[in-house]
């Protein structure tokens, strides 16, 4: 067991989750001071764990060691918060979970999961939302990510008929589309997926490049794709190292593209190459669960909606852009943050979904007993690259 747990420590990049799970083994195996200093490093992650409640532990609970890391672990409860809200989003039904911005019209559009249309509201008047785009009847299955190409007057969308999930019919099961749509009129004027094998397959996260490529991730069956302009097919780009591959954030020259994994931390592609090379940090940097990736200037900005809490850090880059030196947390269990999803750089100013009804749904998108929607929320803190402080 205890071998296992440390293969998979190192498949995952020693993430805290898997750092957690190596410290229960040892623990299990009678080999205290080990388990006490791989809870030392996951707690120092700034996430949470069930330390009081795992039977596993119970042999150090007398321990003063592990009775000391019980108030440090509460304190990344405590609220952290720099946004202030823009916006309410007043169908709460709505589920968003990407927002683009449109600085054409001033405006933002945001994906709908639950009522597959996308939406739009002017920044000056954000109170207001119109349908930009109904997909609800084709293809009918829930919209992801969004991606402008104001270069070419496109907007970017997937959907996914995620198998098992209520809002999904089930001839549909399994299918999905990466979806070209006019940005003026909403029109879609073209629709690419991935090469049939029978395989369910999820296009979720992306974004476009300069010149009009997409990169689009696969978060069900670990592809990272590349469209090319002119293209008519997928190209798959991961070579085999992403097990659920989030939002992709390319560097302005083109060369590289940044993949959140949501287990495995982050990898960035070279996109001549397709080399896959996975980003160094220190073990108090928590790279796990992430959504929303965008870099801006030297760091990456993060919606970490699968920690505990649920996070929005920053991560600044090392010049080679391999290791991540620093990381600081900009937003973290504060009143209505509920599960964030994604984000938009405007110049220095960040956007993002707050709020957004996920935790509100169990795994197969249905209301959890007793919960009801409450109005997501766009929120907006600004960005300082040049801000070193950690919290």
């Amino acid at each position: 067991m205890r071998q296992a747990a440390s293969d998979i420590h190192k498949f995952l990049h020693h993430s805290p989750n898997s750092t957690y799970d190596l410290a229960c083994a040892a623990a299990l195996m009678g080999d205290k001071d080990v388990a006490i200093q791989l809870l030392t490093k996951a707690v120092a992650a700034r996430q949470t764990f069930p330390l009081e409640k795992d039977d596993d532990l119970v042999s150090l609970r007398s321990d003063p060691r592990f009775q000391a890391l019980l108030p440090a672990m509460k304190r990344h409860l405590e609220p952290l918060s720099n946004s202030t809200r823009v916006t309410t989003v007043a169908e709460k039904a709505l589920l968003p979970e990407d927002i683009a911005y449109d600085s054409n019209s001033d405006s933002f559009l945001l994906s709908s999961v639950l009522t597959r249309k996308i939406v739009r509201f002017d920044r000056r008047h954000p109170e207001k939302l119109t349908v930009f785009a109904d997909l609800s009847s084709s293809p009918g299955w829930p919209l992801f990510a969004l991606a402008l190409d104001s270069n070419h007057s496109v907007l970017w969308t997937t959907a996914a008929a995620i198998p098992d999930f209520a809002a999904t019919s089930k001839t549909d099961s399994g299918k999905t589309a990466l979806i070209k749509l006019d940005l003026k009129t909403g029109r879609e004027l073209a629709r690419y997926s991935p090469k049939e094998d029978q395989q369910p397959r999820a296009l979720g996260d992306m974004t476009v490049l300069a010149d009009g490529t997409v990169i689009v991730s696969d978060g069900l069956r670990g592809g990272v794709y590349r469209l090319r302009p002119g293209a008519a097919q997928l190209e798959d780009i991961s070579s085999g190292q992403f097990i659920s591959p989030q939002t992709p954030a390319a560097t302005p020259d083109g060369k590289y593209v940044f993949v959140a994994d949501y287990t495995r931390g982050i990898g960035r592609i070279n996109l001549h190459s397709q080399q896959v090379l996975w980003l160094r940090s220190e073990d108090s940097v928590s790279t796990n669960g992430i959504d929303g990736l965008y870099l801006n200037g030297s760091s990456l900005y993060a919606v970490q909606n699968g920690s505990s809490p649920e996070k929005i850090v920053r991560y600044l880059l090392d010049s080679s852009m391999e290791q991540i030196k620093k990381m600081e947390i900009l937003e973290s269990n504060s009143p209505g943050l509920g599960d964030p999803t994604h984000g938009v750089f405007i110049g220095q100013d960040f956007y993002f979904i707050a709020n957004s009804g996920w935790d509100k749904l169990d795994d197969h998108g249905k209301l959890k007993p007793g919960a009801e929607f409450t109005a997501p929320e766009i929120r907006r803190f600004v960005a300082s690259p040049h801000n070193e402080h950690i919290q």
